[in-house]
């Protein structure tokens, strides 16, 4: 866009300029702006400027130090350095009628005095030649005064007391030293064995707590294998009713006759004699539990299950003289043998008789 110019000093203007850049009078509202190029602020009121700017835009302020220079003058001249608008009747500012003076350049910083310093020095070189000088007295002029030996010699017996009370230090300081040493090494040697015993201890501890549970362990499986024993012998004791029944069915039948079906009634004495016979072969064979409370009942059940085993093999003893004979009636006497030889005056059963006494002393 093509850009407008002040109408007091003819200098071209920026869109949104309330005060000209080159001589700082108020701009009229109908003024435009060209294109837009780098920007300054402003030193006095913060507002953006092009770059190359006099004077602020926003206040009416100088910004650069060519513009201070007019400024100035212009207000040592009482203003005559800047045109001034005669028809001027407010536009919304109103021109300032005094600005700050430019900056002024700060003094140099005061020189540090010198003399002093050299004054100083000389007393000092002064006062360490005189004091080399009086030190050397003895050697430059051949001798010195009796008191002069005597400061001597006292300085001489001051050193050798140095000297021993330096020895003395040393000396409480290395007993000193040892001593410190001499208790650390023990209090080192307390912490070691205060540390084994502690070991000691917690190892018992901990051997105690494993044979600990080793023995509960030990125990709880004592206890499983002996619940388990018991099962066991009460599982063959729930047989023996039932073995009981059986027999005396094989004995009813043989009373009534053993002269026909031979085949059938004696397998089926025999099956049962094999029954019983491998019931008591695994119960005789069982290992008892140490310290089990039923080792006086498996004993109990063994002796039992021998005598029902008895009373069956020896009625099948018979039975097989029996299957012998192909008419077994006329061999009667060798037949029965068997089974009377085992019976007492009474004529019971030796192995029934025994059978009945053991049986009801088992309790599990």
């Amino acid at each position: 866009m093509a850009g407008q110019f002040c109408e007091y000093c003819g200098a071209p203007l920026n869109m949104g300029n309330k005060f000209c850049e080159s001589c700082g009078r108020p701009v009229a509202n109908q003024g435009t702006t060209a294109a837009q190029t780098p920007m300054v602020m402003c030193p006095s009121c913060g507002a953006a400027n092009p770059a190359g700017t006099m004077f602020c835009s926003g206040c009416g302020m100088p910004i650069d130090d060519e513009a201070y220079e007019i400024y100035n003058y212009s207000q040592v001249s009482g203003g005559a350095g800047i045109p001034t608008n005669p028809n001027y009747d407010g536009w919304g500012h109103t021109p300032p009628t005094s600005y700050p003076p430019y900056p002024p350049t700060p003094p140099e910083p005061p020189k540090p005095p010198v003399l002093p310093y050299v004054l100083a020095g000389l007393a000092v070189a002064i006062v360490v030649a005189g004091a080399g000088i009086y030190a050397m007295r003895d050697r430059i002029f051949g001798g010195g005064s009796s008191t002069a030996q005597e400061e001597v010699a006292d300085d001489t017996t001051g050193n050798d007391e140095d000297t021993t009370s330096s020895d003395e230090d040393e000396k409480a300081a290395e007993e000193e030293a040892k001593r410190k040493e001499e208790e650390e090494a023990k209090r080192k040697e307390e912490e070691e064995a205060k540390r084994k015993e502690e070991e000691e201890e917690a190892k018992r501890q901990a051997e105690e707590e494993a044979k600990r549970k080793a023995e509960e362990e030990a125990a709880a499986a004592a206890a499983q294998a002996d619940q388990s024993f018991h099962d066991t012998l009460v599982s063959y004791y729930t047989k023996l009713p039932s073995y009981d029944s059986r027999i005396k069915d094989v004995a009813s039948t043989w009373n009534a006759d053993h002269f026909s079906g031979r085949d059938y009634k004696s397998q089926t004495a025999y099956g049962l004699e094999s029954e019983i016979y491998n019931d008591y072969i695994a119960l005789s064979s069982m290992t008892v539990p140490t310290n089990s409370s039923w080792g006086t009942q498996h004993s109990l059940l063994v002796q039992t299950y021998e005598a029902a085993y008895g009373r069956i093999h020896t009625m099948c003893e018979s039975w097989r003289l029996n299957m012998q004979y192909s008419d077994p009636q006329n061999h009667q006497s060798e037949i029965n043998y068997p089974i009377v030889s085992q019976n007492d005056s009474a004529g019971i059963n030796y192995d029934k008789r025994r059978y009945d006494e053991l049986y009801p002393q088992i309790n599990l």
